[in-house]
């Protein structure tokens, strides 16, 4: 069973209250529009290593979200059922999805190919991992001026940790004109009702996708409100700031661990609730982890990870980069 030690803190206390710590350094930021996240927010990453824009999309926007997944899952059912699909092994399909849109599907149970293609999606674990790139919704997000604008600034801010500035001077940089950046992948984590299939213990996603110089930073979208009910995130703040010493290499049947790192100090984490449509930044190292989910609904989110376009990742990334490159943000 998925246990987590965690201090019952909330986001609420953490993140959207949006205090000023510095109203003279505030006060100087330029006010620019479309920016979706503040410089509170962002000064906030820069010592958390993470921060929250409450409610960046609409309901409406989510279910059309949702709706275009739940299409994209049954024409792939479809192409499994036709003959035209064949491999529905995890870790084979995770070593070529990084340019298209796949389906993984919990192989437990009734056996897949007796159910029909609308049964399917009760079977969903993971869609991507290139959402961004082949569906038109998720494309739509990805290139939203306010969403660019917050993502870039939360890698520029990461990048210049990365070169040794201090969190308020990467914030104050970052904010007033952030670099460009590019993304690696995306994809919708689906945790089914009830289920212990799919779940995360604390890990850091900058060492899957280790990158140099380091700015790897996730754009965690609730499709579903996140509760503790149904598996929200939990993050150990401050822990970007610590080295990365953990590999996790990807093999014919899953990851292989190279290096080592000290044990998580679990109590020091907080949950990080979110309402539907909000928008969770985290530095690629603070370690964060999400329980299975215990409610009667799904819970659904999309992830996106990107970098700086100064950064280019390593050998030991599971994603290789294209020729052409990365598609920028």
């Amino acid at each position: 069973m998925y246990t987590m030690s965690v201090r019952k803190k909330s986001v609420h206390s953490l993140c959207t209250q949006r205090r000023v710590r510095n109203s003279v350094l505030n006060a100087r930021q330029p006010k620019m529009m479309n920016t979706g996240i503040t410089f509170e927010d962002l000064s906030q990453f820069a010592r958390s290593g993470f921060c929250i824009w409450p409610g960046a999309l609409s309901q409406d926007e989510c279910d059309r979200l949702l709706a275009e997944l739940s299409n994209r899952i049954v024409e792939v059912a479809r192409e499994h059922l036709s003959g035209e699909r064949k491999e529905r092994s995890f870790w084979r399909i995770l070593a070529q999805s990084a340019f298209s849109t796949d389906v993984f599907f919990d192989e437990s149970g009734a056996p897949l190919l007796e159910l029909p293609a609308e049964r399917w999606e009760s079977r969903a674990m993971r869609i991507g991992h290139a959402l961004h790139l082949t569906l038109a919704g998720y494309k739509s997000l990805c290139t939203r001026p306010e969403f660019v604008y917050a993502f870039r600034a939360c890698v520029d801010a990461a990048v210049r940790l990365s070169k040794g500035a201090i969190a308020e001077e990467a914030a104050r940089l970052a904010w007033s004109e952030p670099d460009e950046a590019q993304i690696v992948q995306s994809a919708v984590i689906y945790k089914q009702p009830m289920s212990d299939v799919v779940q995360f213990g604390f890990h850091r996603d900058a060492a899957y996708l280790p990158n140099e110089p380091e700015s790897l930073v996730l754009a965690f979208v609730a499709l579903d409100e996140t509760t503790h009910e149904n598996g929200c995130l939990a993050v150990i703040p401050g822990t970007h700031t610590e080295p990365l010493g953990l590999r996790f290499v990807l093999g014919p049947e899953g990851f292989v661990t190279k290096g080592r790192e000290p044990r998580v100090a679990e109590q020091g984490a907080v949950f990080l609730p979110l309402p539907r449509g909000s928008i969770a930044f985290v530095h690629g190292r603070t370690q964060h982890a999400s329980a299975p989910n215990r409610s009667t609904g799904p819970r659904r989110a999309l992830i996106v990870h990107a970098m700086s376009r100064l950064s280019h990742l390593t050998d030991e990334a599971w994603v290789r980069e294209p020729s052409e490159g990365f598609v920028a943000l």
